[in-house]
């Protein structure tokens, strides 16, 4: 089981390089601040306890773990980019936000992948 203190190192790692990325992307570096605070706040207050549930769950998978994994974090990054537009959004969910999903997916793919690289560091030294 991962300890909150590092659920919540992986979730700022995870916040700081998909900021970076997000402004690289788009060439806006003075964004980077903005993208990192929001991101951050997503990572901590959906994506911890989202995370706690799946491994509740992965662990009770005997085959195909990884499978599993990639395809639950890949639904918890749809769940947890749902909850932030509605709690922004005045005007709902519509084609703009939908394609801002590819968006969540990533970042929650990339913090299940930063965990697994941490759990098998810490387990491996």
């Amino acid at each position: 089981m991962v300890k909150i203190s590092e659920r919540v190192s992986v979730g700022l790692v995870t916040a700081f390089i998909f900021s970076i990325a997000l402004s690289a992307f788009g060439n806006v570096w003075e964004y980077f601040w903005g993208y990192f605070s929001v991101t951050a706040t997503i990572c901590l207050i959906f994506g911890i306890p989202f995370s706690i549930v799946a491994d509740h769950l992965i662990e009770r998978i005997q085959s195909y773990q990884y499978i599993f994994s990639v395809t639950l974090y890949l639904f918890g990054g749809i769940v947890c980019n749902v909850m932030l537009f509605i709690g922004l959004s005045s005007t709902g969910i519509s084609s703009t936000t939908i394609n801002t999903f590819v968006f969540g997916v990533i970042a929650s793919l990339l913090y299940l992948h930063l965990l697994l690289f941490g759990k098998y560091f810490s387990n491996n030294h």
